[in-house]
């Protein structure tokens, strides 16, 4: 068995494959101001022991999955382009095959040295590899820098120039490089940006620390830690924090490297009468044996972009020549596809699979625009959508008598118009009925959608309704308990309802949220209701968005995310609030945002600015995020955020209005105004 300094000189060398990123290009747009009112406009054991047992001697302890431990999102598949890999004694130079073998092709680099680990960039056009120009040592040993080029290796830059730094791996979002400062038990993991700025120290640990490989999510980071003599398979969050050891045996683990899908990590293994490569999930457990390799501390591998292969270095043509071969990962075939000198490496490219060519058509028109008008003058306040119709809750000014109007989204024309009682503000539809609260009684009516008529009044707890959403399964009703009086916010508690039978089934405390303009929505597998506290006269400060489970009726997490306005798919939540987290309803400029909510992990993601003053999110549909807000003039204007940009045909309404819904069915957004409904064709 070699030494740890040849184990660590020589096998360090061979680069982690690049994963093929999930990769969301967003672009974003300067934040202008909005008003407030359009906020208010729109409505996620014992540890496991898993011993697997060698020819002879040894057998290998894994924890189960980790506290905190989350699933990786599958990256897409891409296709597998060329393998990289360096050579021996060759400086300027390292080369490319194809995965048959064929078109071995040099590509030369005008670098000082001789190229080593080279590394593709997530979108396969640069390549990142270190260089040693064996001029002037570095004390502790080596003379390594990391250098980025284009794939021809065409415009090398130098990225780092303290002659420690080596075994760079590109971030699946492709802004940033991890690699290795140091050397022996000074080696640490580092990361940089991909233009060698902003470097920065990850690992602290007692070295050496080698090997980075990044999740396809870019969330995590897995690497090699060396413990005396003996290395394991690590694994941290991208920031360097929560380290958690994944392996623990006699073995020598090292070149940890996640799959594409993220439901793997790979790595090599050698002693105690097991060699080769295995892979086991990203918890540590189930580890299973890939390929048998009589010498790991020679081996290197990468897996194909599309993750059914592994490329892989290792010694086993004649005269123990490194030669490139090619594993398929579903039935151990084992191919050889390249000439004996291979060394560093490999790599291989991923390329972003091929679109369908679309077929040439008309210019789409414009977005049909049409009003419906409302009978005997009466002025729309807030909508619902739901059981087939589009409700509107609509009142005289003289008269302040009160209706709930139904409309056929299809036709425009308006069905049926139903007395209620004064003064309701919020309506939901589902379960065959429509729901109607009143913020001052905390009452609810209810009307039956097949006759038009009101069937129930239910009274609920506290003083007054604050939000309402509806499915075929539950009624789900914000309340709040008045103490302005006693200068105090006031308590929001969600109340749910049995449609069935008209029957209040649970009460929930929403900690945190003052019932002021909160909102619900249903979709995703839970209930979600964002809000406000306010904490001034002018001022509104963003609560945590709240997860209730409809199977307990419990708060199942209450995510750490300022969410103004909210609204679940099928399988995505978003939410939009200020950038700062603070609406200030003076109409002072301010930027929003928008954010995505994983219902699976309750993960985050990164916030995504709005354009012009669009500040609410209005569906989550199959064909993108609609959002919603008043425009630069003023004006309202619905937009849709589809593949990572945003589309602002759908042309702007001058209206004056509180509410507004998207119906799924017919692709149609309306407005309420004074002056009846506003409807606008969005296909």
């Amino acid at each position: 068995m070699p030494d740890l300094n040849t184990r660590f000189r020589g096998v360090e060398r061979i680069a982690t494959p690049d994963l093929w990123p999930d990769i969301a290009r967003r672009e974003p747009r300067p934040p202008a101001p909005e008003p407030s009112l359009a906020r208010r406009a729109v409505a996620a054991t014992l540890a496991l022991a898993l011993a697997v047992a060698g020819v002879a001697l040894v057998i290998r302890a894994f924890e189960g999955p980790r506290d905190g431990a989350q699933p990786i999102t599958p990256a897409p598949v891409s296709m597998n382009g060329v393998i990289a890999y360096a050579s021996i004694g060759e400086e300027k130079v390292f080369w490319t095959l194809r995965p048959d073998g064929s078109d071995r092709t040099s590509v030369d680099v005008d670098v000082p040295g001789f190229v080593a680990a080279p590394s593709w960039s997530p979108d396969g056009t640069r390549i990142v590899f270190d260089v040693n120009s064996f001029d002037d040592p570095h004390p502790e040993g080596g003379n390594f820098d990391i250098y980025a080029a284009n794939a021809d290796g065409t415009d090398p830059i130098r990225l780092t120039s303290e002659m420690v730094d080596h075994s760079p791996v590109w971030s699946p979002d492709g802004t940033k490089i991890a690699y290795v400062h140091g050397w022996d038990n000074k080696a640490q993991i580092w990361v940089m940006n991909a233009d060698g700025s902003d470097s920065r120290q990850l690992t602290n640990r007692n070295g050496p620390n080698i090997f980075p490989s990044w999740s396809p999510d870019g969330d995590r980071i897995a690497f090699v830690s060396f413990d005396g003599s003996n290395s394991d398979v690590y694994v941290m969050n991208a920031d360097g924090s929560d380290v958690r050891r994944l392996t623990e045996s006699p073995a020598h683990e090292d070149q940890p490297a996640w799959s594409p899908d993220g439901r793997q990590i790979a790595f090599t293994s050698e002693g105690a009468g097991n060699h080769g490569i295995f892979v086991m999930s990203p918890d540590g457990t189930g580890v299973t044996q890939l390929l048998d390799d009589p010498d790991p501390a020679n081996l290197g591998f990468a897996w194909s972009p599309d993750g059914t292969k592994m490329a892989v270095v290792s010694i086993r043509g004649p005269g123990n020549d490194r030669n490139v071969y090619v594993l398929d990962v579903a039935t151990g075939e084992f191919t050889s596809i390249g000439e004996p000198g291979a060394w560093y490496g490999p790599s291989w490219q991923p390329l972003p699979a091929p679109s369908a060519t679309p077929t040439p058509s008309e210019p789409t028109p414009p977005p049909a625009l049409s009003t419906v008008a409302l009978p005997d003058g009466l002025g729309a306040s807030r909508l619902a959508i739901g059981e087939g119709a589009v409700w509107a809750l609509a009142s005289s000014g003289q008269a302040r008598s009160s209706v709930l109007v139904r409309i056929d989204p299809a036709t425009g024309e308006v069905v049926a118009t139903t007395s209620l009682e004064a003064e309701p503000w919020y309506v939901a539809a589902g379960g065959g009925a429509v729901w109607v609260g009143f913020p001052r009684s905390s009452m609810v009516q209810r009307v039956d959608a097949a006759t038009n008529e009101v069937t129930g009044q239910i009274q609920l707890p506290g003083d007054g309704v604050s939000a309402i959403a509806a499915d075929d399964q539950a009624v789900w009703v914000e309340v709040i308990q008045d103490r302005s009086d006693l200068g105090q916010q006031n308590l929001a508690s969600l109340v749910r309802i049995d449609p069935g039978t008209n029957e209040l089934v649970a009460t929930i405390p929403l900690e945190g949220l003052s019932g002021y303009d909160d909102e619900i929505t249903i979709g995703a597998g839970a209930v979600w209701v964002a809000g406000v506290n306010l904490t001034g006269p002018s001022e509104e400060r963003a609560a945590n968005l709240l997860r209730v489970d409809p199977i307990t009726n419990t708060i199942s997490v209450a995510l750490p995310v300022g969410a103004f306005s909210v609204s679940a798919g099928t399988d995505s939540v978003w939410v939009a609030s200020p950038a700062d987290g603070v609406n200030d309803s003076l109409h002072k400029p301010e930027a929003w945002v928008a954010q995505e909510i994983d219902p699976v992990t309750n993960g985050v993601s990164e916030p995504i600015p709005l354009p012009g003053n669009v500040s609410a999110v209005l569906a989550v549909t199959a064909d993108g995020v609609w959002f919603s807000g008043y425009d630069d003039q003023g004006l309202i204007h619905p937009v849709r955020l589809w593949e990572g940009a945003f589309d602002d045909s759908v042309p702007p309404v001058d209206s004056i209005y509180t509410d507004t819904v998207f119906d799924d069915a017919s692709d149609t957004i309306w407005l309420a105004a004074v002056s009846g409904l506003e409807r606008i064709d969005a296909r």
